[in-house]
């Protein structure tokens, strides 16, 4: 399994590091490896054991036989090389193929559930399937046979979750620029009178924003989750002012 956490990986947006890149584990060569290592050993063991197998027809039946082992062999590790499973801070992407590629990509944002299913061999040598269920086309994928599957599951949460409250967060802002836009547009010309005592100059302008929130509310601009999530974030100032006095 490589680690790459830091890391840029030089797509669109700099921000977006990877946090893995997998193969299938190493397992899935197991029958190649056995096949080839089995055809070797027993055409060896023909050669010392009869003489005229040594000449002929069965000398080349048998280097043909190994050969043909080993070049399947070789693809399988062609094959195993060229699979990867990439998570970044942005998406999860699968890439394949030896000559001609393909490669899938989902938004961390698309993802809705993932699960791991494991065999008796898979929690001894510690692989399994990571299923991956996401919106749109794709639906639910499944990767086989992946190193530590419990814990890329783990990574993938972890960073679907800072995905969110970076979103929300750039949300936030956006609703932020929409409500000044609203006060610049709306500003009234006239001078203002005096605020209460009551009202210091932070509290006027946290309530206000919230009445102008409501207002884009009432028009479809933001829903109702954001209005109230950027109503908590407002009254937090509040709450923030009145602890530094």
């Amino acid at each position: 399994m490589d680690y790459a956490r830091g890391e840029n990986i030089g797509m669109p947006s700099n921000d977006e590091i990877t946090i893995f890149s997998v193969h299938h584990h190493p397992l899935v060569l197991f029958w190649p490896i056995f096949a080839e290592l089995l055809c070797s050993i027993a055409w060896i063991a023909l050669l010392l054991t009869f003489k005229q197998a040594r000449h002929g027809l069965s000398l080349l039946a048998g280097a043909a036989l190994c050969l043909i082992v080993s070049l399947i062999l070789l693809r399988s590790i062609l094959i195993w090389s060229s699979v990867r499973l990439t998570l970044t801070s942005q998406r999860l992407s699968y890439s394949a193929g030896v000559i001609s590629k393909k490669s899938r990509e989902t938004p961390l944002s698309k993802i809705t559930e993932i699960s791991v299913s494991q065999g008796l061999m898979g929690r001894i040598l510690n692989f399994g399937d990571l299923i991956v269920t996401s919106e749109g086309e794709h639906g639910s994928a499944c990767f086989p046979n992946l190193p530590g599957a419990d814990k890329l599951k783990n990574e993938i949460i972890s960073q679907i979750t800072l995905a969110e409250k970076r979103g929300n967060h750039l949300r936030l802002r956006e609703i932020a620029n929409i409500v000044a836009e609203e006060v610049a547009i709306s500003q009234p010309t006239v001078k203002l009178e005096p605020l209460p005592p009551e009202r210091p100059p932070l509290y006027s302008e946290i309530v206000d924003q919230i009445e102008r929130l409501a207002k884009l509310k009432e028009k479809g601009t933001i829903t109702e989750e954001e209005f109230q999530t950027a109503k908590q974030e407002l009254l937090s100032r509040i709450g923030k002012e009145g602890n530094d006095s």
